[in-house]
This record gives structure tokens, C-alpha cells and sequence, in this order.
């Protein structure tokens, strides 16, 4: 992931209920991102940050578009968009046509739709419960990349793709590593 500094096509930062977003690119995408060098710590977000991005999750966003290429995949549910990366990354480098993207942060909803209009991509922006969005829409593919465990958004997930895929990712990292597992379980 780079950062861009110059104010070439576009503003290179942009405020957003008093926050800084950076125009980052990852892979052959440009996007608005909580600035790295203020909002996280070792490619992880800081508490302070005002959006969930997690930088150093730029390989697990490439393999999904790798994924996808040979998948592809035209309705996408994004029901933790953050600043919708994955979204944008689907659109730009594997053809997605369609998304809706969700978070319940109104300031991560609000750089969402930033980013999608700047892109093109035809989406809808909600500042809903995931719950709700996987509940009433239906998906050739769903995401979930939760802060913590997606398990509890499994069956709503699988409910919501019809012959399609999960996308799971944990970010709680201490509830997989094999020392939590033998603590916890042996």
C-alpha cells in the first residue's frame, strides 16, 4: 500500500467529521483510508482510529481479488465496509458489478460512499446492522471481516449467498493462535 502525497487527481487528504483520510493505492486501486501513520500500530487500527482499516491486511484483500478472478462474482455484501476496500478492490481488479455495503459507523458509511462514487461502483452505502443487511438482500458473495470472530455471522451470512461464498476473516487473533488453543482447550 502506498500513500499519496501530491494532490494529483483529487485531494490527496480529505476530512471527514474531523478525521484525516489519505488517498492510499492497494493494488491497482485508490481509495480514501484513515492516514496509516496516524491510525495504526504495526498494520493493525488504533483504538483512536475513526474508521476500522487494517493496512497490513492488503495480502488477504489481494488473495480475495485473486479469488474472484477465477470466481467471478456479480452482487458482493461488504456488512463491515469500513472504508469498503474490499468493494473497491473487487470492482476495479476482478469485475464486480454490484455491491452493498454496510458498517454501523456513520463516519465509515460516509468515507464508503466517498470511495464508491470516486470509483464508479455501482453501490449502495447503508449504515445498518449487518444482521439486517444479510436478513433481506441476497449475495453471490458475502464478507465478513469483523473486529474479533465472524462466527457469529455465519448462518446469517450462508442465509444470504445463494450458490456463492463466505469470505471469512479473524481478527481476533488471540482467540487462533495455538497457545490460546492450548490454554483454552487441552
Amino acid at each position: 500500500m502506498t500513500v499519496r502525497t501530491d494532490g494529483a487527481a483529487g485531494a490527496a487528504v480529505m476530512k471527514v467529521a474531523g478525521a484525516d483520510f489519505v488517498l492510499v493505492r492497494e493494488g491497482m486501486t485508490e481509495f480514501y483510508a484513515p492516514d496509516p501513520e496516524r491510525f495504526s500500530e504495526g498494520g493493525l487500527p488504533t483504538k483512536d482510529s475513526p474508521v476500522a482499516f487494517a493496512p497490513n491486511a492488503d495480502v488477504n484483500r489481494s488473495v480475495l481479488v485473486l479469488f474472484h478472478r477465477v470466481h467471478p462474482i456479480e452482487t458482493f455484501g461488504d456488512v463491515f465496509c469500513g472504508v469498503g476496500a474490499r468493494t473497491l478492490r473487487l470492482h476495479e481488479e476482478a469485475g464486480l458489478k454490484r455491491a452493498v455495503l454496510s458498517d454501523v459507523n456513520p463516519v465509515a458509511c460516509r468515507v464508503a460512499v466517498i470511495n464508491v462514487r470516486r470509483a464508479g461502483v455501482p453501490a449502495e452505502v447503508l449504515c445498518a446492522d449487518a444482521f439486517a443487511v444479510m436478513a433481506t438482500r441476497e449475495f453471490d458473495a458475502v464478507d465478513l471481516d469483523v473486529h474479533g470472530s465472524p462466527v457469529p455471522f455465519g448462518q446469517a451470512a450462508f442465509r444470504a449467498v445463494r450458490r456463492g461464498f463466505v469470505h471469512l476473516t479473524a481478527t481476533d487473533l488471540a482467540s487462533v493462535r495455538t497457545g490460546a488453543v492450548r490454554r483454552k482447550y487441552l
